[in-house]
């Protein structure tokens, strides 16, 4: 994400992740729990590839990533109280406004929850 608020944005890249904010707004509030995690995951890959990481992008689908969420997701991660809309909304607020420490701070919970969640079901 340094790579991201390193330089001034482009027109291009502040729409593009506020497309995808909107887009999980969109979803969190009329769309089903697969739609959401679609959601996230473009978010997501819109960021990789802004910042000029097209591995992390590409891992999503080569890697099977989102099958490993979706399944860490579907038994209740996204949906037990995590808010989509307040998280995402102040991820972008902060990315726009060029502050990545604080949108690295903002996901880094989700992240470390996530990480507990898919440890838990391999065993």
């Amino acid at each position: 994400m340094e790579k991201l608020g390193a330089t001034p944005m482009s027109a291009e890249t502040r729409a593009a992740i506020e497309a995808a904010d909107e887009r999980v707004v969109r979803t969190a509030t009329h769309g089903s729990a697969h739609e959401q995690l679609e959601a996230v995951f473009d978010y997501h890959a819109i960021l990789y590839l802004r910042c000029g990481n097209d591995y992390f992008a590409e891992a999503l689908d080569r890697l099977h990533i989102r099958y490993y969420i979706s399944q860490a997701a579907f038994a209740g991660f996204l949906l037990e109280g995590f808010d989509l809309i307040g998280t995402y909304g102040k991820v972008t607020e902060s990315l726009l406004n060029g502050d990545v420490d604080r949108a690295y701070a903002l996901l880094k919970p989700g992240i470390d929850r996530l990480a507990v969640h898919l440890r838990s079901q391999s065993s």
